[in-house]
C-alpha cells in the first residue's frame, strides 16, 4: 500500500515492520545492518542506518572543544586527555 509520502506498512504481532527494499538501496542498508530509531521533537519516528563514525566524531568535537574551554585547567585536561586515550582504544579493537 503507498500515499503519497511513501509507503504504508503494518506492524505485526511482535512490533516489526518491513524496510522496502527500495528504501534499504537507497540508504545502503543490507542485511545485518544497524540501525538507529528514534523520534524527533514532532514525535515522529526515524529509522536511518547507524554510522559509528558519525557518532566518534561527535565525540571528538565535543572533547576538543572542551580542550579549548578549559586550557589552562590541568585536572579537567587530564580527564579529557583520558577520554580521548578511551577512543584510541576503541579504534585500534
Amino acid at each position: 500500500m503507498t500515499n503519497e509520502n511513501g509507503v504504508i506498512r503494518h506492524i505485526d504481532h511482535l512490533g516489526r515492520i518491513v524496510i522496502p527494499k527500495d528504501f534499504r538501496r537507497a540508504s545502503c542498508i543490507q542485511d545485518g545492518d544497524p540501525v538507529e530509531v528514534y523520534t524527533n521533537s514532532q514525535n515522529e519516528i526515524i529509522i536511518r542506518k547507524f554510522d559509528p563514525h558519525e557518532e566518534l566524531s561527535n565525540h571528538i568535537k565535543f572533547l576538543t572543544e572542551q580542550l579549548e574551554i578549559y586550557k589552562y585547567d590541568l585536572d579537567k585536561n587530564k580527564k579529557i586527555l583520558e577520554l580521548f586515550h578511551e577512543i584510541i582504544d576503541v579504534l585500534e579493537k
